[in-house]
């Protein structure tokens, strides 16, 4: 009788009728003697029905899953590849963040105030200001000798950093991009005809702003992307390190100025 009525559950899934199926099979594992009619019921359950879904519903699976291993109706491998698939399935699974008010407010600023408005302010006393000749160094000589630092180098340790944050909290980054990708388009069109230092610095400038709000996106704090954006805030552009990290100043340049 029960293999009959296994062979029915397999008909009615031919015809997408697979909530019916499930009754049936769900009878067999919980009600029947028959341990093979058991375990194949619980397999079709499982791998032809919860595991065949648009969207797989954890909450059913897991106790199938759990019930096969008490039983030992199915295969360890069977069973781990299907935890495995669950697991890779936890880890895709990001997670959407509402932008907070600071987000908003450093994003308009880039987007508005930054770079139309000639602020008279000068760098605190926590910014080392240093003329364009000598920030092209500070900005992009490699093997710069001490008390400074690779700017490279130190940006990309800290970018590590937020990345790994963003991983570790399964963060979706994708309404960020957007928001970043429409920003530099209007970056590039105040810059494009100006012979600004900020314009040759351009990529750059697009590679902290993104990290500053990516970083500020996810609440990520950190005394350099604070100094990186102190700078910003007053027409400076940020071009390298000196002293320890992070200990030290952060050397910025007038980015209004002409470069040529």
């Amino acid at each position: 009788m029960s293999l009959s009525k296994i062979e029915y559950a397999k008909k009615l899934i031919k015809f997408n009728k697979s909530v019916e199926s499930s009754e049936i099979l769900k009878k067999i594992i919980y009600e029947s003697s028959d341990f093979s009619q058991r375990k194949a019921a619980l397999e079709i359950l499982l791998f032809d029905i919860e595991l065949k879904k648009e969207k797989l519903i954890w909450d059913r699976i897991d106790p199938l899953i759990r019930f096969a291993e008490e039983q030992n109706f199915i295969s360890v491998d069977k069973l781990n590849s299907v935890k495995y698939m669950k697991n890779n399935e936890v880890v895709s699974r990001k997670i959407e963040i509402v932008p907070t008010e600071k987000f908003e407010e450093i994003y308009n600023f880039f987007k508005i105030d930054f770079i139309n408005k000639n602020l008279e302010q000068k760098p605190h006393r926590d910014l080392l200001e240093i003329d364009f000749q000598f920030a092209k160094k500070t900005a992009h000589d490699q093997n710069i000798e001490v008390p400074f630092v690779s700017w490279n180098d130190l940006r990309s340790s800290i970018q590590k950093e937020v990345y790994a944050s963003v991983f570790s909290k399964s963060i979706s980054l994708e309404s960020l991009e957007d928001n970043v990708d429409q920003l530099n388009e209007i970056l590039e069109e105040k810059l494009s005809s100006e012979d600004k230092i900020f314009y040759y610095f351009l990529d750059d400038l697009e590679s902290d702003i993104y990290l500053i709000l990516m970083a500020t996106y996810i609440g990520f704090k950190n005394k350099l992307i604070d100094r990186m954006l102190d700078a910003y805030r007053i027409n400076y552009m940020p071009c390298g390190w000196k002293g320890e990290y992070p200990e030290g100043e952060l050397c910025v340049t007038n980015g209004m100025l002409n470069f040529k």
